[in-house]
């Protein structure tokens, strides 16, 4: 699973102790794996699997991109805020492309891959 979680929530692997479990800085900090340039690596993946759903309270005009099976070329490339609307064909699912009473975003359509997974996130995303 890959999370915005804040990352001072830990679970000592020797004792089973929760660290800093009421952290919640999730989001508000840098959340991303590490920059290449100006962008943000959100997510990176090896070996078979499938993004089950991206989720955001607060999606903006910045360009998100997936990146498949080491391909140069991302096989997704719009404004977050456009993950969350019929933007696409694929995304054209109001059962599973929606944002909620709460101002929650939701997408449940899954993307599948083989070999590996790269979502880089341009500057102007939005958060989480």
């Amino acid at each position: 699973m890959w999370s915005s979680y804040d990352r001072q929530s830990k679970v000592d692997s020797a004792t089973g102790e929760f660290i800093n479990w009421e952290a919640n800085d999730d989001g508000l900090n840098p959340q991303y794996i590490r920059k290449e340039g100006e962008n943000e690596v959100l997510a990176e993946m090896e070996g078979p699997g499938a993004i089950v759903r991206i989720w955001s309270a607060s999606p903006a005009d910045g360009k998100v991109k997936i990146y498949i099976d080491g391909t140069q070329e991302p096989v997704v490339d719009l404004a977050f805020i456009d993950y969350f609307k019929p933007s696409i064909p694929a995304f054209d699912f109001s059962e599973l492309v929606y944002e909620t009473n709460a101002r929650g975003f939701n997408n449940y359509v899954p993307i599948t891959y083989q070999e590996s997974l790269k979502i880089v996130a341009e500057p102007g995303w939005g958060q989480y």
